[in-house]
């Protein structure tokens, strides 16, 4: 094999006749495959992956992939996935290069059950301890807008949103409602 474009020439012979041909054969590099950088996502999210170096890309896995012959899909996986993308240049030559898209799961975030309280009572909000860091909104009527359990202490029935954040800035909500009954006539159902 030639390390650059050589050109051969062949000599055929039958014994008293004689023909000569050449043939050059033209040494192509491989094109400059890249696969782009390794990624992190929060699971349930997209992102775009960008392939360069060629004129046709090919993707594989294609799972979590919105289409696997382009050089820059849309990679949407549950699971964390090293993509290997081949990239063909116009001559036909091919190489591929890697790429890791690292896929963090969510946190688990619970608010806690829906309550009620009598107008002018406080109540504490019961969220599970399974994030990094909280925030309670509206925060108007929370003794700590960013602690794990919290006072409520509402003046009218308030729906109050949890957004957590993981240890990888994956955020996730949930929603717990706290009714408030008017005095003098509060009488709550036991819980």
């Amino acid at each position: 094999m030639p390390d650059t474009s050589t050109q051969y020439r062949v000599i055929v012979s039958d014994g008293t006749c004689e023909d000569t041909a050449t043939i050059t054969v033209d040494l192509h590099p491989l094109p400059p495959a890249e696969a782009g950088p390794d990624q992190e996502i929060c699971n349930t999210q997209a992102t775009q992956l960008q392939a360069s170096g060629g004129s046709t890309y090919e993707w594989s896995p294609s799972i979590g992939l919105d289409n696997k012959d382009i050089a820059d899909p849309t990679a949407s996986p549950s699971s964390t996935k090293t993509y290997r993308v081949t990239v063909t240049d116009t001559n036909g030559c091919q190489k591929t290069d890697d790429m890791t898209l690292t896929v963090h799961p969510l946190p688990q975030t619970e608010a806690g059950p829906d309550q009620e309280i009598c107008r002018n009572d406080t109540t504490q909000l019961l969220a599970e301890d399974n994030a990094n860091s909280y925030e309670w909104r509206p925060q108007n009527t929370i003794s700590n807008a960013n602690a794990v359990q919290p006072s409520a202490f509402p003046v009218s029935t308030t729906t109050y949103q949890l957004v957590a954040t993981n240890q990888y800035g994956c955020v996730d909500s949930d929603r717990v409602d706290v009714a408030v009954r008017p005095l003098p006539k509060c009488h709550l159902r036991s819980q």
